[in-house]
């Protein structure tokens, strides 16, 4: 088969490593430059192209004349659009002889848009899902090749869910080879009467609003925390980072406004963790990784110096 290849993501090279491990090496690969470093997730496929030696372009624009024209020279059975940003256009999907296919992480037609591994964590999902379907011009929109469901559970987070959903499509992937080179891969309807979309998220998204419960808050932690952009407030007008957070659920509490640090915690033993308490609504958030700006994250023995020092100090309420 000629397949030709698409993806910017670190879940993307999985993929593509599957690939290549199966014996189907793309004819062609396009992934994004360096200069697109800072995308959540974002991975270099040149490791890839040295090891399996196939022709790779680094673009920001998979719709561009110069995409086209390589991809009418390539002369591919498939394409696989598996972790980019962009919508493609017609022109450039309708190029390879069988069709299109395309990737996403929720159980489609639920979740179609933008930053689905952290929305599902965001609205307390209990299961995701990874989506293997047909590429047509509306975002999410094709008919259904295969999917796969999965528990979400309150201990998860971005990260765990993406090395998750890594699995699983590589999984998937495997799976629909034979049928790919059959051509007889499914073409199961979206009920599309049953859709809902989710909208992109910028890192100003990240900003914590201590009036929300604090399990809001919580999900949003963990639902944007690394390899995302990550949750955010702000003392004094300076930015801090909250990477990694815990809940004490103990119901309402007018002793500390939301957002009051309350002090620092501890256990004991060999290896002892430490940390910020943070009051919130409804409970206490534990919070044992922060960044302050641009600096490196604070755990440890540094963070809990920090919490004695900032006890009785607020959060700001607003951005």
């Amino acid at each position: 088969m000629k397949i030709v290849y698409v993806g910017g993501m670190t879940i993307s090279a999985k993929i593509l490593e599957t690939l290549c491990d199966s014996n189907e090496i793309p004819c062609h690969v396009f992934g994004y430059p360096p200069s697109q470093h800072y995308r959540s997730n974002y991975c270099s496929f040149d490791h890839l192209a040295n090891e399996y030696h196939f022709p790779l372009t680094e673009t920001t624009d998979i719709n561009s004349p110069k995409v086209e024209r390589i991809v009418k020279n390539a002369d591919p059975d498939w394409m696989m659009v598996f972790g980019w940003s962009q919508l493609v256009n017609k022109s450039i999907y309708s190029l390879p002889r069988y069709g299109t296919l395309g990737l996403h992480m929720t159980k489609l037609p639920e979740g179609r848009g933008r930053a689905p591994i952290p929305w599902t964590l965001i609205k307390g999902k209990t299961e995701g899902a990874v989506t293997l379907f047909w590429l047509t011009s509306g975002a999410d929109e094709g008919d259904i090749v295969s999917q796969r469901t999965f528990p979400v559970s309150k201990f998860d987070d971005a990260q765990t869910l993406v090395d998750r959903v890594g699995e699983i499509s590589c999984d998937l992937v495997k799976e629909m080879l034979p049928k790919l080179k059959k051509g007889t891969l499914p073409k199961l309807p979206q009920d599309h009467s049953s859709s809902s979309y989710w909208p992109t998220r910028k890192p100003e998204d990240g900003f914590i609003n201590w009036s929300t419960p604090i399990q809001d808050i919580y999900n949003l932690v963990r639902g944007v925390t690394s390899p995302f952009p990550g949750a955010f407030t702000k003392m004094e007008g300076e930015k801090i980072f909250l990477w990694n957070v815990g809940i004490l659920e103990t119901g309402k509490d007018t002793r500390h406004k939301p957002g009051a640090i309350i002090g620092p915690y501890r256990t004991h033993g060999s290896n002892p963790t430490t940390g910020l308490a943070i009051a919130a609504e409804g409970g206490i958030l534990i919070c044992n990784s922060i960044q302050i700006g641009d600096g490196k994250p604070i755990k440890n023995i540094e963070l809990y110096d920090l919490a004695i020092r900032w006890n009785g100090k607020s959060f700001d309420s607003s951005n």
